[in-house]
């Protein structure tokens, strides 16, 4: 919390003097102006408001030798000193503009070139003082957000995003100008995001386990061993019983056993009309409907089935 009440007071202190360079230099404009038209009593009133009001400024002794040379009679010296003071603060307001947009390379030249027309302008030193604490709180700014940014790829690493987005939020507090805080929130959230898709530990481990059930399910059906097939489906379906591929391995199962029951009742249906058809040689009715109602369990609409029945009931 005091760090933070030392950079709102900094701020403040930084507004205030720039506000009072732009109304002294509003002042002391004024203050040519009126030695210009030589209406000299304007110029000492405006002179003495400015004391008045900003008693700690370095200029007015200046202003004032302004003034008393213009009374004199030394218009051109006047006129010139004037005009080497109004090009020196206007670079002195280009320097705190540059300063403003981190340009400190262009807000020395411009303070360098105001020392070339002024020297002794107090709006010089005082700029480049507060523009040097301006450059030095940008720094300190850079590095406090790279800090909080190697922060929150720590955090990442060890899959802390609440962490992580307390420090984005809390950086975003105290520096709420940088542009960067909405990139690293979107670099929290997706992080975030692709952990909750990621399968843990235990999910891989029954993905693998249920790969290799499947493979097993595989083998057995093309050797056609569906009784050594059934037992890893079952175990794949305790493990994922929706996932896609072991609902096609059940399904797969499935049709190879109906179509191996079909085959099985075929065969039987083969067998069974053979008997009844040599009970029937032998007039052993009995014994042929036996085994003909036993393939008609089986399929009464087999053709075989069907024209042994014909046949049986003829023959009765």
């Amino acid at each position: 919390p005091e760090i933070g009440q030392a950079r709102s007071d900094l701020s403040r202190l930084r507004v205030r003097a720039q506000v009072q360079s732009e109304d002294i230099r509003r002042l002391t404009a004024s203050i040519d102006d009126a030695i210009l038209r030589k209406q000299f009593d304007d110029a000492d009133r405006l002179l003495q408001d400015g004391k008045r009001r900003y008693p700690t400024y370095g200029g007015w002794a200046e202003v004032q030798r302004d003034i008393a040379a213009a009374r004199q009679g030394n218009d051109r010296q006047t006129r010139d000193q004037q005009e080497r003071r109004k090009k020196a603060l206007d670079l002195v307001a280009s320097a705190r503009q540059a300063g403003d947009k981190d340009d400190y390379n262009g807000a020395d030249k411009f303070l360098d070139e105001a020392a070339k027309l002024y020297p002794n302008l107090p709006e010089i030193a005082v700029t480049r003082s507060d523009i040097e604490r301006q450059q030095a709180d940008r720094r300190r700014q850079e590095k406090d957000i790279g800090d909080i940014t190697a922060s929150v790829d720590a955090a990442l690493k060890r899959d802390r995003f609440g962490d992580a987005e307390q420090l984005v939020q809390s950086g975003a507090k105290r520096y709420p100008n940088y542009k960067g805080w909405g990139e690293l929130e979107k670099r929290v959230a997706d992080a975030k995001k692709a952990a909750d898709n990621k399968p843990d530990r235990q999910d891989q481990q029954n993905a693998a386990k249920i790969r290799d059930l499947l493979g097993a399910v595989k083998q057995a059906i093309a050797q056609g061993k569906l009784n050594e097939a059934e037992a890893p489906l079952k175990q794949a379906e305790q493990l994922a019983p929706n996932a896609p591929d072991v609902r096609a391995a059940r399904a797969d199962f499935d049709k190879q056993k109906a179509a191996a029951a079909d085959k099985a009742n075929a065969d039987r249906i083969v067998v069974l009309i053979g008997q009844a058809r040599a009970a029937m040689a032998k007039n052993d009715f009995a014994a042929a409907e036996t085994a003909l109602v036993a393939a008609e369990k089986l399929d009464a609409k087999a053709p075989a089935v069907v024209a042994t029945r014909v046949d049986l009931d003829k023959a009765k």
